[in-house]
C-alpha cells in the first residue's frame, strides 16, 4: 500500500501535466474534471484499492476464483466472443491492463513462478496461475485493484486519460514491485512452504538472459578445465557426496565408454543443483530396482552397448525420428502422437533389455521418456504444441546421454531452451 499511497499523491500532478499538454480545450477541461474528482475521492480510491487486494486474498483462502468484469472466472485476459464499435473503448482499456500486467509477469517471472508453486501447496495442489487474478498479489490482481480504485470516480473517464493513468500506474507501482514479491516469497519460506524450491524462471527476460549468457560462458570455461581432468575426477568419484557408487563398483570396466563425453559427476554449483542431483540419484535407484524386479531377458550376443552404440541406434532404424517434422504435425490427432511416442518408448525399453545397457544410461533413457510423457499429459499445452515438442524426444535423449548434467544443472542451455519452448507453447492457448 505504501507504493500506492505515493502514486495516489502524484495522481493530481499527472492530470495537471496531461491538461497542460492537451491538444484541445475539451480534452483539457476533461483532464481538469478528472483531476478534481481524484482529489475529492482520494480516500475512496485508496479504500477501494485496499478492499480489492484483501478480497483477492480472501477469495484464495476460501477457494473462490477471481471474477472479472465480464463474468469470467480466473482469467488473466478476459475472453471476448465478439467486438463491436460500442466495445472498442472497453477493449482498448482492457488491452492496456493486460499489457502492463503481462509485462510485470515477464519482469518478475522468477518470483511469480515460485509464488504460483508455493501457493499451490496451500490451495490443495492447484496452481492459481501466474497470469491470473486468482493468484493473490499477482500483477493481474493488482491491476484489478486499480480498476476498483478508479471506480470511485463518479464521472466517466475518457479512454485516452484512463490508458495514460494505467501506464502511470505501471511505472509507479508495477515496475517497482520486485522487493514486494521477494518479501512475499520470503514469508512463505519462513512458514515452511517449499523452502528449497528452485527459482528457475520458465521465461527469461531478454536483459536477464544476456547477463546469464555471460555467466554461462564463464561457467563453460571452468567446465573445460574440469573435463581435462576427467580421468582424475572419475577415479575419485567414490568420494563425491552423491556419486553413483554402486554403478562404479559393479561395472568399473564400463566407465571408459563415457570418456569422450562430459562427466556426469560434475560438482553442483548451487544448493538447488545439489538437491536436484540427489533427486536424480534417488530416482535412478528406484528405476534400477524396478528393472531388477522385471522378468529377466536373455542378453544380446553382441554384448553390452556403450554410448557410441546407443547414438548409432538412435540415429537410424525404426526408433529414429524423421529427419524433418511433417508439415501437418500440428494438425495430427493427439492419440496418434501418443501412439507413436509409446512405440518409441517401447522400442527403447526393449533395447535396454536386449543389449545389457548400463544402468546409468538406462536411467537417462527412462527419465527423458518420463519428461516428454509429462509434456503430452500437460493440460496447459495445446495439442498442436504437444505434437511439435514430441519430435524433440530423440535429440534431447542423445543430449542427456552425452551430458547428464542436463537433469540438475539449472543454467544448462538445453534446459533453458526447453523451458522457453514449453512456456511459449502454453501462451498459444
Amino acid at each position: 500500500m505504501s507504493l500506492y499511497r505515493e502514486f495516489q499523491q502524484e495522481l493530481p500532478d499527472i492530470l495537471l501535466r496531461m491538461a497542460e499538454q492537451a491538444e484541445s480545450d475539451a480534452f483539457q477541461t476533461h483532464c481538469m474534471d478528472v483531476h478534481h474528482e481524484i482529489r475529492q475521492h482520494a480516500e475512496g480510491m485508496s479504500q477501494n484499492f485496499y478492499n480489492e487486494l484483501m478480497a483477492g486474498f480472501e477469495r484464495f483462502i476460501l477457494g473462490h476464483p477471481a471474477i472479472s468484469e465480464d463474468g469470467d472466472t480466473g482469467q488473466a485476459q478476459p475472453t471476448r466472443k465478439r467486438l463491436s464499435l460500442v466495445e472498442k473503448e472497453t477493449f482498448e482499456i482492457e488491452l492496456a491492463y493486460d499489457t502492463v500486467a503481462n509485462s510485470a509477469c515477464v519482469n518478475y517471472s522468477e518470483l511469480i513462478h515460485t509464488l504460483n508453486h508455493r501457493l499451490a501447496v496451500i490451495n490443495g495442489g492447484v496452481k492459481p496461475g501466474e497470469r491470473s487474478a486468482s493468484l493473490p498479489g499477482s500483477p493481474h490482481h493488482v491491476c484489478n485493484a486499480f480498476r476498483a480504485a478508479l471506480s470511485a470516480i463518479k464521472i466517466p473517464i475518457d479512454t485516452a486519460v484512463k490508458v495514460s493513468l494505467i501506464e502511470s500506474f505501471d511505472k509507479q507501482i508495477l515496475r517497482r514491485a520486485k522487493n514486494i514479491y521477494q518479501e512475499y516469497n520470503q514469508l512463505l519460506i519462513q512458514a515452511g512452504i517449499l523452502p528449497n524450491l528452485e527459482d528457475t524462471p520458465l521465461y527469461i527476460p531478454p536483459a536477464a538472459e544476456t547477463r546469464e549468457e555471460s555467466q554461462t560462458d564463464a561457467e563453460e570455461e571452468d567446465e573445460t578445465g574440469e573435463e581435462e581432468n576427467e580421468e582424475e575426477a572419475e577415479t575419485g568419484a567414490q568420494q563425491a557426496p552423491f556419486s553413483n557408487r554402486s554403478a562404479a563398483a559393479n561395472a568399473p570396466s564400463q566407465q571408459s565408454s563415457h570418456a569422450t563425453f562430459a562427466s556426469p559427476q560434475s560438482a553442483p554449483e548451487t544448493r538447488e543443483e545439489l538437491l536436484e542431483q540427489q533427486i536424480f540419484q534417488t530416482i535412478s535407484q528406484l528405476l534400477r530396482q524396478q528393472r531388477q524386479s522385471a522378468p529377466a531377458t536373455p542378453p544380446s550376443a553382441t554384448g553390452p552397448a556403450n554410448v557410441s552404440e546407443l547414438m548409432h541406434f538412435l540415429g537410424q532404424g525404426d526408433s529414429a525420428q524423421p529427419a524433418s517434422v511433417p508439415r501437418d504435425v500440428a494438425t495430427l490427432p493427439l492419440d496418434q502422437i501418443r501412439a507413436e511416442f509409446s512405440r518409441q518408448v517401447a522400442q527403447l525399453a526393449e533395447l535396454i533389455k536386449q543389449h545389457q545397457i548400463q544402468h546409468t544410461d538406462a536411467d537417462v533413457i527412462e527419465l527423458v521418456g518420463m519428461l516428454f510423457e509429462q509434456i503430452l499429459n500437460d493440460h496447459q499445452l495445446p495439442d498442436s504444441v504437444k505434437a511439435l515438442l514430441s519430435y524433440l524426444h530423440t535429440p534431447y535423449l542423445k543430449l542427456a546421454l552425452m551430458d547428464r548434467r542436463f537433469f540438475f544443472k539449472r543454467r544448462h542451455p538445453a534446459r533453458r531452451l526447453f523451458n522457453i519452448l514449453t512456456q511459449a507453447g502454453a501462451m498459444c492457448n
